[in-house]
């Protein structure tokens, strides 16, 4: 779960954008079928979770929205279990991985990911 880190600021993530809602309306949570799944309040406002619609990996992945009380976004974690990372349906995970690595991360910020981008593309074409 998120911790508490003061003091909240809110930021832009990408094409995610500032909330929750333009979040909801990217590629990557119509192509993953990211559902809620809890809701809570948390410090500055709410703490929504998503998981993956389908039965397969529902119970593997998670991302976790936090919110200001404006409804603007402070805080976006993904949690991708290891034996997901590691087992029959790895390809699955690094492409979720790196679906949120390019949705959540500002243009400007992409290059810096570009060797990390390609060697999950090289071991995903290996396999």
């Amino acid at each position: 779960m998120i911790g508490k880190k003061y003091p909240f600021y809110t930021y832009c993530f990408g094409k995610m954008g500032k909330t929750l809602a333009t979040a909801r309306e990217t590629g990557f949570f119509q192509w993953f079928h990211l559902v809620q799944s809890d809701e809570a309040a948390e410090e500055p406002g709410r703490l929504t979770r998503f998981r993956p619609e389908g039965k397969a990996f529902r119970d593997l992945c998670s991302l976790e929205a936090l919110e200001d009380s404006n409804g603007d976004l402070v805080q976006l974690e993904l949690t991708v279990s290891r034996t997901f990372i590691e087992g029959r349906e790895r390809v699955f995970a690094q492409d979720l991985v790196k679906s949120f690595l390019v949705a959540a991360l500002p243009d400007a910020c992409q290059h810096v990911l570009a060797d990390l981008m390609q060697e999950i593309n090289f071991r995903t074409a290996s396999l």
